[in-house]
């Protein structure tokens, strides 16, 4: 926790901690929304809700049915991308993509299908029920802007390959396309026609946001590419959307104008904007920093401590799955219990596994729960998780010991073998009945504990943080960290179910 003196109009970054990258916002009157991307995980895009642009609570997500969002053998950091929120004339709409790599047993990818955007749309934000089935575009690709002129027309606009003829000799090639809509049934009213194509090396434009102001049409792209050259452009018209990262812009009901993006961890980051002679100025030119500045603003101290209660018999908001999950895998069964029904998947598996995950929101924090799981064959598995990948991920669990099976063994397993091999730490449990596991996150390791009937927490062992996020060739990076509890088969059923309680996450 950072302890400086703040004055005011001081407020600190990011406004929403943990895995919540390109932030899409909108006002209506005295509220905020703002939507991030979920990618590989259901269900997709969270809504955010703010009085005041600095506490922000989540209230639902936009795509919570399987017709909405379909997600199966997703490959890390594929599924939805950089979604855009608008509110016009007392409606919300979302428009979003759903990008899939084939992938073989190896977690190599294949090549991209170019996705076929869509948006729903809900006259009540409030409840996530009431968002609409996608209605689909005619355009392919990614990054989809929706934006109302003021003469009623709307446009679309999305990050697409660019023809042969346009292409330079290096980079990807990816540039923003537009065309106008109908938009009660998604199709296009004219060809789509490039209005951006990337000077960086990378030849990247993506993440198209327009907004109209003082007579000027702005689009704002994101481009260099989601890593440490990762940039916002500004380009402007006074003839329409046609002339004309990851950040969107919003003015509060006292003028004063904001911008939202990604920044560190894949966080929503705030900062100020001013405009100068017509154009959007950031931050004062200044870099972007935890401390901010900015009028009317505030410094909230973030939340140290979170537990599942299961508020109307059910999990809270925030668990998500790895993909559409096919069934429900678990039950809550009192009150402070959640019963997970292991499926045949295991952690490593491209599919939905039996597992739910919450993200991590600080560098310094402990996962923890206590588990009641008496497995009855050596395949049966359950335990905590963290979680970034089927590649990248630690996990502390509970199975039956193969050499005496009238035993349990608690296996610490990350992937810090030569190639990045899973390997094992284990140590037997001589005591039946629950067993509480644990995880203390640092920015530099996560250290992995457990403690039987004597209460006494032991440590199996700690991993580097660094194994999490190294780079390889068939993982992602556009994804956070998690936490979760799991339960898994190994290819085979798991008959006997996990109870987890006592969940809680505890930031410092």
């Amino acid at each position: 926790m950072l302890e400086m003196p703040f004055t005011a109009n001081t407020y600190l970054n990011p406004i929403i901690p943990g895995f919540n990258p390109d932030p899409s916002i909108v006002r209506c009157g005295d509220d905020y929304f703002l939507a991030t991307s979920t990618f590989e995980y259901f269900p997709g895009v969270p809504i955010y809700h703010s009085k005041d642009l600095i506490s922000w609570s989540l209230i639902g997500h936009a795509l919570t049915r399987p017709n909405q969002l379909n997600l199966s053998s997703q490959a890390p950091s594929t599924g939805v991308f950089a979604p855009t929120l608008r509110y016009v004339k007392g409606r919300f709409y979302m428009a979003t993509s759903v990008i899939r790599h084939a992938q073989d047993s190896e977690g190599i990818l294949g090549v991209p299908v170019e996705p076929r955007g869509f948006y729903v749309w809900t006259d009540n934000i409030w409840d996530e029920s009431s968002w609409s089935d996608p209605v689909y575009f005619d355009n392919l690709g990614i990054d989809q802007d929706l934006f109302f002129d003021d003469d009623g027309r709307v446009y679309l606009s999305t990050s697409a390959s660019v023809p042969e003829e346009m292409r330079t000799s290096h980079g990807m090639n990816i540039g923003i396309y537009i065309s106008e809509i109908d938009l009660d049934t998604g199709r296009s009213l004219n060809y789509p026609q490039i209005i951006r194509t990337s000077e960086t090396e990378i030849s990247i434009a993506e993440g198209s946001h327009i907004l109209k102001k003082d007579g000027f049409y702005y689009l704002m792209t994101a481009e260099g590419g989601t890593e440490s050259d990762h940039q916002e452009w500004i380009c402007r018209s006074t003839t329409g959307p046609y002339a004309t990262g990851h950040a969107d812009l919003v003015e509060d009901k006292h003028g004063n104008w904001w911008a939202v993006l990604l920044a560190l961890g894949r966080e929503t980051f705030l900062c100020p904007v001013t405009w100068e002679n017509g154009w959007p100025v950031f931050n004062g030119r200044q870099k972007i920093s935890t401390i901010g500045k900015g009028p009317g603003l505030y410094t909230k101290v973030q939340e140290t401590a979170w537990e599942e209660t299961f508020p109307g018999k059910d999990i809270s908001l925030g668990w998500y799955h790895r993909c559409t999950p096919i069934k429900k895998i678990y039950s809550v069964e009192n009150s402070d219990t959640v019963r997970l029904y292991g499926g045949p998947y295991t952690l490593r598996d491209a599919e939905t596994m039996s597992a739910l995950l919450r993200k991590q929101i600080s560098f310094n924090a402990t996962w923890m729960a206590t588990l009641g799981f008496s497995p009855r064959q050596v395949y049966e598995e359950a335990g905590i998780v963290v979680w970034w990948s089927q590649f990248s991920h630690m996990s502390l669990s509970i199975r039956m010991c193969a050499s005496d099976r009238g035993k349990r063994e608690v296996v610490l397993r990350s992937p810090t073998g030569p190639n990045d091999a899973f390997i094992e730490s284990v140590a037997e449990i001589d005591s039946p009945g629950p067993v509480a596991l644990k995880v203390t996150g640092t920015p530099s390791s996560y250290t992995f504990s457990y403690a039987a009937s004597d209460c006494k927490w032991i440590d199996i062992g700690s991993v580097g943080s660094y194994v999490l996020t190294r780079t390889r060739p068939f993982d992602g990076i556009f994804t956070g960290t998690f936490f979760g509890i799991f339960s898994q088969g190994n290819s085979k059923p798991a008959l006997v179910p996990a109870d987890f309680s006592g969940i809680k996450m505890i930031s410092l």
